[in-house]
């Protein structure tokens, strides 16, 4: 988790920076980095060396879209490989923006059906009195 909240605050960074905020020797952080880029948590950038937040294996959670920079989220709704893995994904830059603006304005996003059939999932960010986000939840489960 103090891996992605540096991320999400930074925006990117690189092994070095996140080693040294995390307080671990660089072929830990590494390790970590890695391990998170496996389950697609993180991204690499185009920027050889700086690390981001990725899309992971839930379909646009409300707790990615409370760490997603403004820039992130512009570079998604122009991507255009968007992979279609149901009948439901959503593989729209419009439907996409959509469900962003609805997440932010509801403070939760639910997924049905969109990463696998039968499957469910809602999402929401955990925030302090401040309204800055600490942590996420998100549950998933048969329809």
């Amino acid at each position: 988790m103090s891996v992605l909240e540096i991320l999400a605050h930074r925006g990117e960074a690189g092994v070095s920076e996140v080693a040294a905020d995390i307080g671990v020797h660089k072929s830990t952080a590494f390790r970590l980095l890695g391990a998170l880029e496996d389950r697609e948590l993180v991204e690499q950038t185009q920027e050889r060396g700086k690390d981001r937040l990725g899309f992971g294996s839930t379909p646009r959670p409300a707790a990615l879209l409370a760490y997603m920079t403004p820039e992130h989220r512009r570079e998604v709704l122009h991507t255009s490989g968007f992979t279609r893995l149901t009948r439901r994904t959503i593989t729209s830059p419009g439907e996409l923006n959509a469900q962003f603006e609805k997440a932010i304005r509801d403070g939760y996003a639910c997924s049905v059906e969109e990463l696998e059939d039968g499957l469910n999932a809602i999402a929401a960010p955990i925030r302090d009195h401040t309204g800055e986000v600490l942590a996420a939840l998100s549950v998933s489960g048969p329809v």
